[in-house]
This record gives structure tokens, sequence and C-alpha cells, in this order.
């Protein structure tokens, strides 16, 4: 048998509803089929999942998708009945996928899983999908899902994925996303707002536009080949993102349902990225200090098995300046500090607000002498702005706790020594 029978089913047709699903993806992706007698086969196996298999007479299966068509061809109202069915059957796919999104601590992740849900061949089975970010005056690539070209989308139709369900590709992804080349190129891409582009993607409601109405740049720089969907996503929390949709391969028109589907599973989208920013906004809350900004002592299980160096910081007279100054002034200096350490340490170090007027800063990937040259450096730029400090440095080992101990005993050997005195303990701690 030439056709669908030629391709391995999903679902165990168990009522009407199950049919009719069968007969949609027929009649939307595969509207004239031929049908012919298969002699050395007598069975066509449907299944639902591996554990569940049923065998179905070829005849038997062939007179059901025969009466499917002349359903379809005969009453046009089934039309009406196929779409109620189609937006059911997304509804329910990408479910698993808002469900697992929404428990996602991960933003990029949280995002694979939307575009799965756009791009799914059970979700809304768009070709392809591309998130922009508005990221100050630019529109930023950030996330992409599908084939790059021709070729890897033949690829891509010609795997059998029938097996592989919505709730399975949730429950597998992992924090680490796959790199596509789709991916790679849309990262590289971003559109001043004030441009020809920028102004044609900086929309606030989902619009579909033809292919003859887009900028010929965005076409290019897109590779954009059949209508889009502009779809932006707005949130009190954070900047304007948007999602590109379109079937430049397939060039598969946009079906009625589509759309109001789109915009539900739009606030869907603003509702979880809203959520997100919320989780962050409480997490700074959390771990930042309130008085600095800086991290603080909440931070620290958050260091353990990294690999540096930790400086434990004292500031020299700070008890003084808030007794004679008060305690405005003493804040003044704490803030002074930590301004400064933030101009001379990497974005990849942190500084963090033990206590009064203790911090520690961790140095990654670093070593002691090397960890010694940024405290000698730091300190002169703190003596420049009348800021005084002790310190002590450890290897950072297995046990944090431990590390900060030993950085601890340095620093308080150094204020016995002398103020503005560095020491280290590597044996120790390391």
């Amino acid at each position: 048998m030439k056709g669908v029978f030629s391709k391995k089913f999903s679902e165990i047709p168990f009522s009407f509803l199950d049919f009719a699903k069968i007969y949609y993806r027929i009649y939307r992706e595969m509207p004239t089929i031929e049908f012919t007698s298969v002699k050395e086969r007598q069975y066509v196996e449907l299944f639902k999942d591996k554990k569940r298999v049923l065998k179905v007479p070829y005849a038997d299966a062939l007179d059901e998708m025969k009466l499917a068509f002349k359903v379809v061809n005969t009453f046009e109202v089934f039309k009406d009945i196929l779409d109620v069915v189609e937006g059911f059957s997304i509804l329910e796919n990408i479910s698993y996928l808002v469900t697992d999104a929404l428990q996602s601590e991960n933003m990029n992740r949280m995002l694979h899983l939307l575009m799965k849900a756009l791009t799914a061949k059970y979700g809304f089975a768009f070709d392809r999908a591309l998130f922009f970010e508005r990221n100050g005056i630019y529109f930023v690539g950030k996330r992409a899902m599908g084939a790059f070209d021709e070729r890897e989308s033949n690829f891509i139709c010609s795997q059998d994925y029938d097996e592989y369900s919505l709730e399975d590709f949730a429950s597998q992804i992992s924090d680490e996303l796959p790199q596509s080349r789709l991916q790679k190129y849309v990262s590289l891409i971003k559109f001043h707002v004030s441009s020809n582009e920028g102004k044609f993607l900086d929309v606030d409601d989902l619009k579909v536009v033809s292919i003859d109405e887009i900028p010929s740049t965005i076409k290019e720089t897109l590779m954009v080949e059949s209508d889009i969907v502009l779809i932006p996503i707005s949130t009190k929390y954070g900047n304007k993102n948007l999602f590109v949709l379109d079937n430049k391969f397939t060039k598969r028109r946009f079906s009625e349902i589509i759309i109001p589907l789109l915009k539900q599973f739009r606030r869907q989208m603003e509702l979880l990225l809203e959520d997100f920013q919320l989780k962050e906004r409480l997490k700074e809350l959390v771990y930042n200090d309130e008085l600095t900004g800086v991290k603080n002592r909440r931070m620290i299980r958050e260091l353990e098995k990294q690999e540096g160096v930790l400086v434990m910081v004292d500031l020299d007279k700070f008890k003084y300046v808030n007794d004679t100054f008060g305690h405005e002034a003493g804040d003044r200096l704490l803030k002074k500090f930590t301004s400064l350490a933030g101009n001379i340490l990497r974005a990849q170090d942190t500084v963090l607000r033990y206590g009064g007027d203790e911090f520690l800063l961790i140095l990654k990937d670093v070593d002691i002498k090397q960890a010694e040259k940024v405290v000698k450096r730091l300190r002169k730029h703190s003596l420049d702005n009348s800021i005084s400090f002790s310190a002590g440095i450890a290897s950072i080992g297995s046990s944090i706790r431990e590390t900060i101990s030993f950085a601890d005993k340095a620093m308080y050997e150094a204020k016995r020594s002398g103020k503005g005195i560095c020491i280290s303990k590597e044996e120790e701690a390391s």
C-alpha cells in the first residue's frame, strides 16, 4: 500500500476522536493518496507506545481511510469538526511541555520547551521558530529551532518521530541544550530598533505577515521564503521578546484554527516568562546584600566544587568610622569598597558580603600567586580612595567551609601583624 501506511502510526484508534485525528492529518498534509493492495502482509501495526501494540487487518484499515476521505469530500461541515479536533490535539500535546516549562529554573531550557511546542509534529508543527529579545536598542537573536536548509529539513522529515512524544521530549531534555546550525546562525543576528527591520519586528499584537509585505533585508537575513507569524511576548518584569514562525520548507498555509490557538499559547508564554522573571527577582532579593548589591552569605553553598582562590577581606578601622562619623558614613564606605572590587575583579569572579565589614572575593581558575597580584591591585585602588583592608588568601578546597576558615585565620593573622597586610594559607587550604 502506498501513502499513509508506508509510515508507522503512534496511536491506537480506540474511538472516533482518535480516528478523526488520523483523518485530519491525512486531510491536511496528504490530500491525495493512492491506495494499492498489499499481499505480502496481512496486518498493519498501530501502536500508542512500546507496551501497547494492536494489529489491525489491512482491509479494515484501508476501508476506514477510504471512508474518511469520502466523508471529508462529501460533507464540508466535517472540516469544522476537524479544525476542532486539531485544536484539541494541539492543546492536549503541548500541555506536557507547558507544565514542564513552568517548573524550569533555566531560561534557555524553558524557551527550548516552548519552541518545541511550536515546531513539534504534534504541536503547532511550524517548520521554524526563531526567538528574539529586545536588548536595549537591538532585537537580538537568542534561540532557534528547526532546519537550517532544505537538505536538513528532508533529513528531519525522513526520520520516524512517531514513537517520540512531546511528553518524552520534556522528560529527557537536559540543561545542556543542543547547538544546531540554525541556532548558531540566529545567535549572530541583531536588528537596530530604529531601522526598517527593527520597526517591522516591533509589533504589539500577534500578526500574520504575507511574504510580499516582509522587508527584503528581513527575508535575506532570516532566509524567509513564506508567510510568517510574529508573536510579541511582553511581561512587566523584562524586555519585549518576539517569536518569528514560518513554514519555510513545507510552504504549508496557516489553518484558520491555528491563529486563535496561538493567541492562547502566547498568553501562556507570557505568564511563563513572567513567572520565571519573578523567580529571578526573588532570588536576587534572597541572595543579594540589600545595602551593597553584591552577593550575601546565602550564596556560599553555591561555591562548592569551584576551582580557584578565596580571599577574606576585613576593612580596617570600620568601627572607628561608624562611631566617629555615623552609620551612614560606614554604609558609604562599604558601598565604595564593593564598587572598587567590582571594577578590579573579572566578570567570572564574585564579591560576597560575609557580614559587617567582612567580604569574600572568589577568584575563579587562578592560583595563590595570581590572587596576591589581584589583592595588591585592589589595595592600591582602595588606598587611593582612603580605604584600608587586611586580607587572608586560601586555595578553594573540597570543603568551602574549611576554605573560609583557613582564609579567616590568615586574615586575622594579617590584622595582628598590622593594618593593610595580606597573608596566604596555601599549604593548609589545599
